[in-house]
């Protein structure tokens, strides 16, 4: 009996497989679409059912793999998250590290124009989410908590210990996360609101040798930090 229920088990994970293949499949569609969507229209101008046509699922079917709109919402923050932590593994290897093996300042320092640099010219390869994540900055959402936590925080507080580690002024944390959102705040300005920046600058576009003028004005910024 024993042997007959374990060649059942076995037989019904093999000829299931291919479903779970394909339900991760149509799930990651899904996303893919809903992204998409949720960028140029925001929460409320995207509706389930155009998300659901466009990634040729049924509505059932989304509704099953998200349990509705928020649902799906905040799957999409998510894999926001995910790929963008990717992309920083994948761009800095060595960004996210212990502070330990920064105790001198100047290795902090080095460390910190690395983690700028690296944070700067990410968002060129997330121009599909750029507004759904910069519209959760702006005004709060649905997916405001999961970016939060998931992004955001642990980015501010790592830039502010790497400040704690150059700066022994900002040894209290709110001085040091002031400094860091200060220092962040700079590169939203070039990103969130890059049409303004390019239009203050007098630029149509942020090219490489741009990006290389920002990257230095921030270098010499971070080089201020713990300055008399």
């Amino acid at each position: 009996m024993t042997k007959t229920v374990a060649a059942t088990t076995r037989k019904s994970r093999v000829s299931t497989s291919g479903g779970y293949r394909k339900g991760g499949e149509s799930r990651q569609r899904i996303i893919k679409v809903a992204l998409k969507r949720f960028d140029a229209a925001g929460y409320k101008g995207a509706t389930t059912r155009q998300i659901a046509s466009e990634a040729r699922v049924t509505l059932p079917a989304l509704q099953y793999y998200f349990g509705g709109k928020l649902g799906l919402y905040r799957a999409c923050a998510e894999e926001v998250v995910r790929h963008y932590r990717h992309l920083v593994e994948v761009a800095a290897p060595d960004t996210i590290v212990t502070l330990d093996e920064y105790p001198d300042p100047a290795a902090a320092r080095t460390q910190l124009k690395a983690l700028i640099r690296t944070l700067a010219t990410l968002p060129t390869q997330m121009t599909t989410w750029s507004q759904f994540v910069f519209r959760e900055i702006g005004e709060p959402g649905p997916a405001f908590d999961v970016l939060y936590q998931g992004l955001w925080e642990p980015c501010v507080s790592f830039v502010a210990r790497l400040i704690q580690q150059i700066d022994s002024e900002a040894a209290d944390s709110l001085t040091a996360r002031v400094q860091a959102l200060l220092l962040l705040s700079s590169l939203l300005a070039f990103q969130g609101g890059q049409k303004f920046s390019l239009k203050i600058m007098g630029l149509e576009q942020m090219g490489e040798t741009e990006l290389a003028i920002v990257l230095a004005q921030v270098d010499k910024r971070i080089d201020t930090i713990g300055q008399p």
